[in-house]
C-alpha cells in the first residue's frame, strides 16, 4: 500500500491556506481564479495577492491606533515563497507579476521590476525615477550571492534604509562619466554633482522564492539573526497530489483583477485605521505568542527576530484586506477605511501559521541535523512531553555512548532544537532532563 502524501513541517497545507482567504473582495477574487490556473500551492497565490496588493496601494496610509498613541506605516512587504523545484513557485508569481503589469497604465505608477545582475547605483537611479516598485526574483538566492560582490557591497544596508518608507538620499554623491568639468578639458578632474538625488516617499516590495535547500546552504546563523531575513515572512508550501499538466489563463478574468488594482487600489489615497478591538485582538496575540514566549526564553533567538516582526506584519495585511472589500476609489485625507474584527480573525490565523513555519524552517534550514543518530535521539526526546534524563535516553539507546550523546544535547540545544530543564522532585545525580522547546 502506497504511503499517504505528507507535507514537510514548514509548509502551509492548501486547507490552512483556505482560512486566510476572505469570503468575498478583491483578494477572494484572485486567489480563486490562480487557483485554477495551475497546481502550485494554495499558499503561493496568497503570498502573492498579498504582495501586488501592497504595490498598489502605495498611495494609501495605514494608521495604527494604541493605548499610547498611533502611528503611521507604509505597505511594504518582503515576502519568501518557500518550495522545492517543481513545486510551481515561478508559475504562481507570473500570474500576479503580469496582472500588475497589466493594471500599469500611466507612468506615474507602481512597476514590477524584473531581477537581474546590475549595480547598486543603477538601482538606486531606477528607485529615484520610480519610487513604489515590487522587485520579482524568481531566486531569492541571488540577494545572498549579490553582497559578496564589490558592486554590490552594502546592498543589503541600503535595502533595509528603504524598508522604513522614509525619504532617502542617494547613497553616493554622482560623478560626471566622461571627465569633463563643462569647459571641454577632458584631463580635469571628475568632479561631483552638486545636488543630491532624493528617493522620495519610497515604498520597494520584494517577491521571490528559494528551495529549502538552497535557503539552508546560502542563509548563515548571522543571516537568521539579522535584520535583514527578519523583514522577510517566509511561506512555505508543497504541491500535493493534484497534478495538471499545463497553466491555463483567462484573458477576460485576468483584465477584470488589473482593473480593480487600476481603478480602486491606485486610485485610492486614503487613511485605513486600525483601532478598537481589532486593535486590541493583535496586541493580545502578540502578548501572548510572541513576547511571553520571548521572555520565557523558549525559542532560539534566530526566531525570536522573525516573530518579533509579525505585528507589522499583521497590521499592514489587515489594511490590504480592508482595502480589497471597497468597490470604488477613495480620495482625499477625510476618507479612511476600518479594520474590523472579523478581517482580524483572518489576519491572526495568518500570523499563527508564520510563526509555526519560521521555527520549523530554521530548524530545517539553519541548523540542519546530518547523523542519522542524532535525528532519532532529538526526535524521540520530543516525544517525551516531561522530558528524559541522559541516563533514562542511555537506557532507550543501548548504543550510543555516553560521550556521543553529550555531543548530540550539545548541538541540539545550541540549535534550539531542545532545551535543558530542572523539574522537581529529581535526585541532583539527574537533575537536568531534556526537552522539546515550547511552540
Amino acid at each position: 500500500m502506497a504511503e499517504k502524501f505528507s507535507l514537510p513541517s514548514w509548509a502551509i497545507s492548501d486547507d490552512e491556506a483556505e482560512s486566510y482567504i476572505p469570503e468575498d473582495g478583491w483578494f477572494h477574487s484572485y486567489v480563486q481564479y490562480a487557483r485554477e490556473c495551475t497546481d502550485a500551492p494554495l499558499i503561493y497565490h496568497v503570498a502573492t495577492a498579498y504582495s501586488i496588493l501592497s504595490c498598489a496601494a502605495a498611495k494609501c496610509s495605514l494608521e495604527a491606533v494604541g493605548e499610547y498613541g498611533s502611528h503611521e506605516q507604509p505597505f511594504i512587504l518582503w515576502i519568501g515563497v518557500i518550495g522545492s523545484s517543481g513545486d510551481r513557485k515561478s508559475t504562481a508569481l507570473e500570474i500576479g507579476r503580469d496582472v500588475l503589469t497589466r493594471a500599469r497604465q500611466v507612468t506615474d505608477q507602481p512597476r514590477a521590476v524584473f531581477a537581474g545582475d546590475g549595480s547598486q547605483e543603477a538601482f538606486h537611479d531606477l528607485m529615484c525615477d520610480s519610487p513604489n516598485m515590487i522587485f520579482f526574483k524568481d531566486e531569492l538566492s541571488n540577494l545572498f550571492d549579490i553582497r559578496g560582490t564589490s558592486y554590490m557591497k552594502g546592498f543589503t544596508s541600503w535595502l533595509l534604509e528603504l524598508y522604513s518608507g522614509k525619504d532617502r538620499p542617494r547613497m553616493l554623491k554622482s560623478y560626471r562619466g566622461n571627465g569633463d568639468n563643462g569647459n571641454g578639458d577632458s584631463e580635469a578632474p571628475k568632479p561631483k554633482y552638486t545636488d543630491e538625488h532624493i528617493i522620495e516617499r519610497p515604498r520597494l516590495n520584494i517577491l521571490g522564492g528559494i528551495p529549502p535547500a538552497i535557503l539552508r546552504q546560502k542563509a548563515s546563523g548571522a543571516d537568521w539573526h539579522s535584520g535583514f531575513l527578519a523583514r522577510f515572512k517566509l511561506f512555505g508550501g508543497m504541491r500535493g497530489e493534484a497534478w495538471r499538466d499545463q497553466t491555463i489563463r483567462d484573458d477576460r478574468a485576468e483584465a477584470a483583477l488589473a482593473s480593480w488594482l487600476h481603478k480602486v487600489a491606485w486610485g485610492s489615497s486614503c487613511r485605513i485605521v486600525l483601532q478598537g478591538e481589532a486593535q486590541k485582538m493583535l496586541s493580545r496575540w502578540v502578548y501572548e505568542r510572541v513576547e511571553v514566549p520571548r521572555m520565557n526564553q523558549e525559542w532560539p533567538d534566530a526566531v525570536v527576530s522573525q516573530n518579533l516582526r509579525l505585528q507589522e506584519f499583521g497590521s499592514r495585511i489587515a489594511g490590504l484586506y480592508a482595502l480589497t472589500q471597497q468597490h470604488k476609489p477613495l480620495d482625499g485625507s477625510r476618507s479612511r477605511i476600518l479594520v474590523d474584527t472579523s478581517t482580524m480573525d483572518v489576519v491572526l490565523r495568518v500570523l499563527e501559521g508564520l510563526r509555526r513555519t519560521s521555527l520549523e524552517l530554521f530548524v530545517d534550514s539553519a541548523t540542519p541535523i546530518e547523523n542519522r543518530e542524532e535525528k532519532e535521539v532529538c526526535s524521540w526526546i520530543k516525544a517525551q512531553p516531561n522530558g528524559v534524563s541522559v541516563n533514562e535516553i542511555l537506557e532507550h539507546f543501548k548504543s550510543t555512548s555516553r560521550r556521543s550523546l553529550y555531543r548530540y544535547l550539545r548541538d541540539l540545544v545550541d540549535a534550539g532544537l531542545l532545551k535543558k530543564d530542572k523539574p522537581l522532585g529529581r535526585s541532583r545525580s539527574s537533575r537536568v532532563v531534556y526537552k522539546a522547546p515550547s511552540k
